[in-house]
């Protein structure tokens, strides 16, 4: 599986790095002398009332850094995400040896609820791959975070750093499976808070690859301060950080394979993978349907003893399209149903592909 982890830390790397590059070069460029425009805007423009060019520029810092800066009835800097009732995870194996885990918040039973789902999905199957969906996940359980990745990072180092303190994450040997196999993990604009800091771990310590859209950008330390007039500002005041110092406090992540789905249709697949398109569903969503067009009549599938049958009974002068009542027994069973979540369907068709690459290019003992 060496290779196959090589080949995984290649593509998982290489899009990030290009990003992290332009930045760097950006920071190198002068800084611009922004005190100096400042008081020259101020004493120039002759703004009615200084209070007005102060209240332009909070304003523009608010715009600015929304997930930075903002009032506390912005539930952005709480890091929880909405739908998330019920099991803190849930699981199942598709075909091809594909395990799936569903996080719905990363909270202090986390790490328990993770391990007792990952036995149950593994206890007859052996996996080829793994997907682990964050979609709508939140919560500000950090320490959860570094103790649930530690399923997929073996070792003893710590995994996450808050404002400069490390979190400490003990190894555990009953995720030794979990190690070596291929891993992808699902996000979207509504993972949130700690769910973002599992996601940076996994991507930047564990070389998995990131399928959906941008994260919300909610992951980091917030202080809450009471203004004069009662209002109540949240700042983000703590960075996070993973082992290789790669920081996630207030910057939405994005995913090394963009997967854009009509919001609506996104959270339908999420609830119901074999769910059927919207009629409605927007113009230009990654969901391509057939709702525009005439819907088509679905041809009826019939065996080969049936079109025998069929065959006779035409040449006999009795022929006709209805197979109600006694023909119904010819016609075959219906298919298994389709899978229509865009984001997971590419997550099995990676992994899938990944598991053939590895059974053709293992090397001989």
């Amino acid at each position: 599986m060496r290779h196959i982890k090589i080949v995984f830390q290649t593509i998982a790397w290489v899009i990030p790095g290009l990003v992290v590059g332009l930045s760097r070069a950006d920071i190198a460029k002068p800084q611009k002398p922004w005190k100096e425009v400042y008081e020259l805007i101020r004493t120039n423009l002759h703004f009615s009332k200084e209070s007005d060019l102060n209240q332009a520029a909070v304003e523009q810092l608010l715009e600015k850094h929304p997930n930075r800066i903002h009032w506390e009835t912005n539930s952005i800097g709480s890091g929880e995400a909405v739908g998330t009732d019920g099991p803190a995870t849930s699981g199942r194996v598709f075909e091809a040896g594909i395990g799936y885990v569903r996080i719905a918040r990363v909270d202090e039973t986390l790490p328990q609820a993770f391990q007792s789902e990952w036995a149950r999905v593994t206890s007859t199957n052996k996996l080829k791959g793994f997907v682990l969906d964050l979609r709508y996940a939140g919560g500000s359980d950090y320490e959860a975070s570094a103790r649930t990745a530690r399923a997929f990072v073996p070792g003893e180092e710590p995994l996450l750093t808050l404002a400069g303190k490390p979190i400490q994450a003990p190894s555990s040997a009953g995720f030794k499976p979990l190690f070596e196999i291929p891993l992808v993990v699902l996000v979207n604009g509504e993972t949130r808070g700690a769910a973002e800091a599992l996601m940076a771990i996994l991507r930047y310590e564990r070389a998995s690859l990131v399928l959906g859209s941008d994260t919300a950008g909610s992951a980091g330390i917030y202080q809450l301060f009471t203004l004069s007039n009662g209002d109540r500002l949240r700042l983000l005041t703590g960075d996070i950080k993973t082992a290789s110092g790669s920081s996630v406090a207030g910057v939405q992540l994005s995913p090394d394979i963009r997967v854009e789905v009509n919001s609506k249709e996104e959270r339908r697949f999420w609830t119901d993978p074999y769910a059927k398109a919207l009629p409605e569903a927007a113009e230009g969503s990654a969901v391509k349907t057939a709702s525009a067009k005439a819907p088509l009549k679905p041809a009826v599938k019939i065996n080969e003893a049936a079109l025998v049958r069929r065959q006779r009974e035409d040449r006999a002068g009795f022929f006709n399209d209805d197979l109600s009542g006694e023909r119904t027994a010819a016609i075959e069973k219906p298919r298994p149903p389709e899978l229509r979540d865009p984001a997971l369907a590419r997550a099995l068709d990676v992994l899938q592909g990944i598991a053939i690459l590895g059974s053709q290019t293992a090397p001989a003992d």
